[in-house]
């Protein structure tokens, strides 16, 4: 549990000579959920940031902090279902200001529910096969109202050979995305897939593939072959490098992930281009927690035990003061089907005295070529970097410093519109008791966009106090 007061003489980034000043005061209780049985499993984390305004400048509120899996074998080794529910905050408007914690400023919380029902078993020894239907649900609370009830349907049959060292497969897929206030009211994508590979070696395994798609999204090319090729190589536990590239009625799809642990070293590198409506968006951005991530695939080796490497993380970071996150694209609220090319990379040390963690990304959301939904689709560019440095002073006394800078230009029809934002905090944080941490800190803001309030700065200080249970 955190608690935080924080001042700031600018608490909705508003230009020179309209800012107003508040003290913000926070309570940010979080617990870690885990629990297993024979055929049951839950994981994950539930918790909120309530703030209250001193000076009443905008509306005490309550953010939910949630991220919760569970997983029920229901048939043994047949009948499988996950079920789980996401609730993060991110920007409304993706062109202004986003604030770096104690302001509820631009910021919407989107919760997504699913439920995802598994068939899955064997023909003879060597042939698998699984169908699954993937379903969510959006709720979000502010003012965009039209993306409540939203629903994602991902549903596909499966048969697979794995390799032996010969590989082949066949799927039938379809991706359904329900609207509210459009026309068409769905985007809908039917596809199928027959993939044949081999397996050089035991990690190694390069596929082609080919098929078919129909679609409802454009006026041409609705009906559209699909071939392509992808590889999966795992030389060793700690290293993962997969690769996908299709030809589709958008153009090329791809993706591209490699990641890598050492004891004191994870990285993390992907790279996507694909269609992509706000669900599934909402789905597929890079995790809001990719600090604690890195750290937990660094520590890997060393505690194999989950729930206890999820102490020793949060642990971690408390002591020393890190963030939980890193900067990361912000989902567009726009009910429309968009390409999206994503470029993400994360990397983090831990050192004896010394940790670093940085995050770089680049998207692009684009407007589908012959869109017969969204027509006027949102196009934007975001690009940004964050990076944080801890140094132990003493054996009870950390100082941490974060600095970010994030850029967001429009395309197409908005061409021409910007935002910058630079960012720096300081933080000392001290080690009271084995679970108690107090710490106090100061951050800066500058924000310049020629869309809104343009040019607008933000100074403000923090103490807290932390305490794990």
């Amino acid at each position: 549990m955190t608690t935080r007061a924080t001042y700031t003489d600018n608490v909705a980034f508003d230009a020179q000579g309209t800012k107003q000043a508040d003290t913000i005061f926070e309570l940010i209780p979080n617990l870690l959920v885990r629990g297993e049985g024979k055929r049951f499993r839950l994981v994950g984390n539930i918790g909120f940031d309530a703030s209250a305004y001193a000076g009443r400048t905008r509306d005490n509120r309550a953010m939910p902090l949630v991220d919760l899996t569970a997983n029920l074998e229901a048939i043994e080794r047949f009948f499988f279902i996950e079920a789980g529910v996401v609730s993060r905050q991110t920007s409304e408007d993706v062109f202004s200001a986003r604030p770096d914690g104690g302001s509820s400023f631009n910021t919407v919380t989107t919760t997504q529910y699913r439920v995802v029902p598994t068939f899955e078993g064997r023909l003879g020894s060597d042939v698998q096969y699984r169908l699954r239907s993937a379903n969510s649900w959006n709720d979000v609370s502010g003012t965009k109202s039209e993306f409540d009830g939203q629903y994602l349907g991902e549903h596909s049959f499966r048969l697979e050979h794995r390799p032996s060292p010969m590989a082949w497969s066949v799927e039938v897929a379809r991706s359904e995305t329900r609207f509210q206030s459009v026309s068409p009211p769905s985007a809908v994508i039917d596809s199928a897939r027959v993939t044949t590979g081999y397996a050089f070696t035991q990690g190694f395994v390069f596929d082609v593939r080919g098929g078919y798609e129909t679609t409802n999204l454009v006026s041409r090319n609705q009906n559209q072959a699909i071939y392509g090729a992808d590889l999966n190589w795992r030389p060793t536990e700690r290293t993962d490098l997969s690769g996908l590239w299709e030809k589709r009625f958008f153009g090329s799809s791809w993706r591209l992930r490699f990641n890598h642990r050492m004891p004191r070293l994870a990285w993390d590198v992907s790279l996507s281009r694909d269609v992509a409506t706000f669900p599934q968006a909402f789905l597929t951005l890079p995790p809001t927690n990719n600090v604690a991530a890195l750290l937990d695939a660094a520590f890997t080796t060393r505690f194999p035990d989950p729930a206890e490497r999820s102490r020793v993380v949060a642990d971690l970071i408390a002591r020393q003061g890190l963030p939980s996150s890193l900067a990361s694209e912000t989902n567009l609220f726009a009910q429309q089907v968009s390409i999206v090319t994503s470029r993400n990379a994360s990397i983090a040390y831990l050192g004896v005295r010394n940790s670093v963690a940085m995050s770089i990304y680049s998207s692009k959301n684009e407007q589908l070529p012959d869109a017969l939904l969204g027509a006027n689709a949102l196009a934007v560019a975001q690009d940004g970097i964050s990076i944080t440095l801890s140094h132990q002073l003493t054996t009870s006394t950390t100082a941490n410093l974060t600095s970010g800078y994030i850029r967001t230009r429009g395309l197409g029809v908005d061409e021409g519109s910007f935002s910058k934002q630079k960012s720096a905090r300081l933080q000392v944080t001290r080690q009271l008791a084995p679970k108690t941490n107090a710490f106090v800190g100061a951050r800066v803001e500058q924000f310049n966009s020629n869309v809104g309030v343009g040019s607008a700065r933000e100074n403000a200080a923090f103490v807290g106090l932390g305490h794990s249970f």
